[in-house]
Parts: C-alpha cells; structure tokens; sequence
C-alpha cells in the first residue's frame, strides 16, 4: 500500500500518531479523526499468518483501545500486494 493511501484518513499536513510494540507483529496509528489504524506486518515472513503469539499481541493492542476508544479501527496488512495470474 502506497503511503498516499495508508494516510488517506489524515490530513496531509499531519501525521498519525504511531505506537509499536517491542518485537511485535503489528504497529497502531491513530489519525487526527480518531481512527486507529492496525498494520500486521509480521518480521521476516513473506506472508502473515495468525500464530497465537499475533493473536496475543492484537488482543493486547485491542484491550488498549478498549482503555481510549477510537472512533474506528482498520486492520490491514503491512506486506507488498502481489497479484499472481490464475
């Protein structure tokens, strides 16, 4: 996804707060509007997957927004879209 697109829901003038977690799979932006965004992007795979430690960590990072409810939540995925022919 390109960073025009990512940041679509802010302003262009300003940038989404970031909150990562140490050595984590995922990496919470919230946007100027109150929108939390969550990117998966899992370190050194090709694709991700939803292991038990990822499901973990967005448990965490959803008690957390439970804490500071967003006006919204977009999950998307961190890794470069590839379209394969069938």
């Amino acid at each position: 996804m390109s960073t025009t697109a990512r940041y679509a829901a802010t302003a262009p003038h300003e940038t989404p707060k970031h909150n990562s977690m140490s050595n984590s799979a995922w990496k919470m932006e919230r946007d100027s509007q109150g929108i939390a965004w969550l990117t998966l992007d899992k370190p050194e795979t090709s694709a991700n997957t939803l292991s038990q430690q990822v499901m973990r960590e967005l448990d965490a990072l959803l008690q957390s927004l439970a804490r500071s409810p967003p006006r919204g939540v977009i999950i998307r995925s961190g890794k470069p879209w590839t379209h394969s022919p069938r």
